[in-house]
């Protein structure tokens, strides 16, 4: 069974709603979703039963979760076997096979990594596996494997990176070239602001958030477009076909 978790906080319903229908263009059947769910009305609920009802084994928890950490901990001890997947309100499966080829790896002893595609309004990124760096919408991970270690909520930025190079460090990992979800860059993790600087030098240390100002300073100067492709670099481009993963 592939469990996923799917955190939805703030934000349009219509972001709920993008990563729900791709969601249910899934191929594989297997599929648990566990939804965790802050500020939604009771319309929201409603239209979220509507959505899913028979189509596919959901569960749903609305609280009023302390942050964003909080509730994918509140996720984690929801799933109690299986293989485990974050997509949260907002991201996308990247194709209607991506959830089979994640089932694939059930059983794993170490976790697996996958490409995503971050999307900056026009333009697509292909970000490749990397150990030091993973994204958690290319993480997959054995549920039993996960144990007890949980998402460190002190931490306003970062938790999920340091969270999965635990296991990566202590397991090992396997890496896939195909690509399984994409998401939209602009979050406090990926764009600098002055909330991110803070961030940093919170969880990470003075260095850390110098580097973070340096790139506040820049992406303020080039704005977003210029300053993800000077970041980002050459695997930036405006179409990108499901076939065309290595953007070349």
């Amino acid at each position: 069974m592939l469990n996923i978790i799917t955190v939805y906080r703030f934000g349009s319903i219509d972001e709920l709603d993008l990563t729900i229908s791709s969601i249910l263009a899934q191929s594989e059947t297997e599929i648990s979703v566990f939804f965790i769910l802050s500020n939604a009305s009771t319309e929201d609920i409603d239209w979220l039963n509507g959505r899913l009802c028979r189509r596919i084994e959901y569960s749903m928890i609305v609280n009023k979760d302390a942050s964003l950490y909080n509730a994918m901990n509140i996720g984690l001890a929801s799933v109690k076997e299986g293989g485990l997947f974050f997509l949260n309100g907002g991201d996308e499966f990247y194709d209607s096979e991506s959830a089979s080829l994640l089932a694939e790896y059930t059983g794993r002893e170490c976790p697996v990594l996958f490409p995503t595609v971050q999307v900056y309004k026009d333009h697509k990124y292909l970000r490749l596996p990397n150990c030091d760096y993973p994204a958690h919408q290319g993480f997959f991970i054995e549920r039993n494997l996960v144990e007890t270690f949980e998402f460190n909520e002190n931490l306003t930025i970062a938790a999920d990176h340091y969270w999965m190079k635990r296991f990566i460090d202590f397991y090992g990992y396997e890496s896939n070239d195909v690509i399984v979800s994409r998401f939209v860059l602009g979050g406090v993790s990926n764009y600098p602001s002055l909330k991110s600087i803070r961030a940093r030098y919170r969880s990470q240390g003075f260095n850390r958030a110098l580097r973070e100002g340096l790139k506040y300073m820049l992406a303020s100067i080039l704005g977003g477009t210029l300053y993800y492709r000077l970041l980002l670099g050459p695997r930036m481009k405006d179409d990108v076909d499901s076939d065309d993963k290595y953007f070349s």
